[in-house]
């Protein structure tokens, strides 16, 4: 019975301990949120897509690549409509997609 409850013992002292190495992946936090420039990226990809190459939008239709992508960082005219913050975003997406 001595034994028994020795065992017990031991191991509700070693799980706390082992369950740190679960976690031991050059990290002490379980995760968050994403960096500034992914949560640009993510922000840009949506604003072309739901404002600029939406059904009714100026880009229906067109198929996003290198040039085009260019041509909308160097027109004023394309992002006029957009905010500020999501013309960041847009830029941030363009740029990090086509290595511009």
């Amino acid at each position: 019975m001595q034994v028994f409850s020795l065992k017990r013992l031991t191991l509700a002292l070693a799980l706390p301990l082992m369950s740190g190495a679960a976690f031991a992946s050059g990290s002490d936090s379980f995760g968050g949120g994403l960096s500034g420039e992914q949560q640009l990226y993510n922000a840009g990809k949506a604003v072309y897509a739901q404002k600029l190459a939406c059904a009714g939008c100026t880009m229906a239709g067109k198929t996003l690549d290198k040039p085009l992508a260019q041509s909308i960082l160097s027109e004023a005219g394309t992002t006029a409509k957009l905010s500020d913050d999501d013309r960041a975003a847009l830029a941030t997406y363009l740029k990090l997609r086509f290595k511009l």
